[in-house]
């Protein structure tokens, strides 16, 4: 079989599965350990809970945004560590977080 035979059949395979994976403006990395970057941080002496989203890559306001709406949260609830780009949540929601994000195909 020709190399530029081989290269086509490659080409066409990537073009359609990544065809088929929406374009988003962030990206969510998963752990070394495949885990999603998604963590309970207690502070206050165990009165404030708060929900951490690391490892966010591109437009962390996206994914800030998109939470806000299908958490059905308020503007202060939800906020974005420009410096770090963690994504942080008032209250314990991991587990609502990570359906979340696995049902987007992170």
């Amino acid at each position: 079989m020709n190399i530029f035979k081989i290269t086509e059949i490659k080409y066409r395979f990537a073009r359609s599965f990544f065809s088929s994976i929406p374009l988003r403006a962030y990206f969510v990395r998963r752990t070394r350990f495949g885990s999603l970057p998604v963590y309970l941080d207690i502070k206050g002496g165990g009165t404030k809970h708060l929900t951490l989203i690391r490892k966010v890559e591109g437009n962390a306001h996206e994914l800030c945004k998109k939470l806000e709406k299908d958490l059905k949260l308020s503007q202060k609830e939800l906020f974005v560590n420009n410096l770090t780009k963690h994504v942080i949540i008032k209250g314990s929601r991991v587990n609502e977080v990570k359906e979340i994000l696995i049902k987007d195909g992170f």
